[in-house]
């Protein structure tokens, strides 16, 4: 068949489906501006309400991860109602807060990033398990940034992190690297204190942000759940799955056949349908899956940035952003990488204006950055039309305290400030008069 006529046809075909076609794609694209309105208002009504907490390490920390796993607990109790309705339709989210390892200029802050009116909140969570830090309120760090970077002073790179496998499964945590015995053995393979050195080699001007946005996620959210213990039941359980009703209706003919033929079916029964035990991959997997149901758990966005002055940019800076992550990685269960789709960098073959798309994606990321957004769903042009891939998963308390936490006395890196002495709060009853 004639290339001319092949293309009549498919037009002929278009056009025939044209009153199906055209308005299934005006609704799907419409929606998703629909939701990208909606979700950009909700994160300007709650950046209007953010204040900056820097927090100041003491000069020891006795603690363990385990203490920043119970201060997530407590943060979990920010959990407010919202109806199914208002969260399909108007895209209403729980509250979210963000949680930042921020190295400028040689030297790493630990910033917290919530609403005003839950700042008690978050302070007895941190103070409760770490009483001796300090906790002081600063201006928001980005905007020493201009928000038309890349410019001709300043150019950045950045991009989202997500999950490698599917959210149910755990990735590797402090519990596998034995931090909780860091008291009698010292913390020898702790990320944040990797980070830390990482970021006391960060000249004037040089700037690695990490954030973690967590939002608390409802127990009556069982899809998410439901998925997980339907997963582990199959797993868990030793016994052959039941055939399908069709295949035992023959499986039953064949038995009275060879019944008939004077053949033992019971012992064949036994010897096929023999308990068949669980391989260690599985029960790895079963005991994954229970450390990942049995805590609370948080939708997060996780956000890297290399942002520098254009005269010191140093573009092979940014993989200490994938370096943080790397420990973390478990390929039988679960890890994080960066997402192609937000990375700054081009990912379609076509060359139009090049730098123009770079520098908008730049743009982007930084305004996404500073906004602290919790980012639900990215658009995706592929190979199979336009689709919209959700960035948001969810890990459990023992995951973000494992991403994010204080590191212990043994991390003298440079950068990591501490407080020179401890300041001890006077007595109740001291007299003042």
């Amino acid at each position: 068949m004639p290339f001319s006529e092949v293309l009549s046809q498919s037009f002929l075909l278009i056009r025939s489906w044209a009153w199906l076609i055209f308005p299934l794609a005006v609704f799907h694209i419409g929606w998703y501006v629909w939701i990208m309105y909606w979700e950009l208002y909700w994160a300007k009504e709650e950046y209007e309400n953010f204040i900056f907490l820097k927090i100041h390490l003491p000069r020891e920390i006795e603690s363990t991860p385990k203490s920043m796993e119970q201060v997530f607990h407590s943060i979990h109790g920010i959990l407010g109602f919202v109806r199914t309705y208002d969260k399909v339709i108007w895209r209403q989210r729980q509250p979210w807060l963000s949680l930042e390892l921020v190295g400028m200029n040689g030297n790493l802050y630990f910033i917290a990033v919530v609403e005003q009116k839950r700042r008690s909140v978050v302070e007895s969570a941190f103070y409760s398990e770490y009483p001796d830090i300090e906790i002081e309120e600063v201006s928001d760090y980005t905007l020493s940034i201009p928000l038309n970077t890349p410019n001709k002073d300043w150019n950045l790179r950045g991009y989202d992190f997500v999950e490698g496998g599917e959210d149910i499964w755990q990735f590797k945590t402090y519990a596998d690297w034995e931090l909780e015995k860091e008291i009698e053995a010292g913390r020898k393979i702790d990320p944040v204190a990797q980070w830390a050195e990482a970021c006391s080699n960060l000249k004037p001007g040089e700037h690695l942000w990490l954030q973690f946005i967590i939002s608390p996620v409802a127990s009556n959210e069982k899809n998410w759940f439901n998925r997980a213990v339907a997963l582990r039941t199959r797993i868990d359980s030793r016994q052959t799955p039941p055939k399908p009703v069709i295949e035992q209706v023959f499986s039953g003919i064949g038995d009275f056949f060879r019944i008939l033929g004077g053949i033992n079916i019971e012992q064949e029964r036994e010897e096929v349908e023999r308990p068949r035990l669980p391989t260690t991959l599985e029960i790895k997997a079963v005991n994954a899956l229970g450390m990942k149901l049995e805590r609370p758990v948080f939708d997060v966005n996780i956000r890297g940035l290399y942002v520098s002055q254009r005269d010191i940019y140093l573009r092979a800076r940014h993989a200490m952003l994938r370096g943080y992550v790397r420990p973390f990685t478990d390929y039988t269960n679960n890890w994080l990488r960066a997402h192609e789709k937000t990375e700054t960098r081009l990912t379609h073959f076509l060359n139009f204006f090049p730098q123009t798309r770079i520098d908008i994606k730049r743009r982007r990321i930084l305004w996404y950055y500073r906004m602290r957004f919790l980012r639900q769903e990215e658009p995706n042009v592929g190979q199979y039309g336009f689709s919209i891939e959700n960035l948001l998963y969810r890990l459990n308390t023992l995951e973000l305290a494992s991403l994010f936490h204080f590191p212990g006395r043994e991390a003298a890196a440079p950068g990591l400030r501490r407080l020179p002495f401890k300041k001890v709060k006077p007595p109740v009853e001291l007299p003042t008069t």
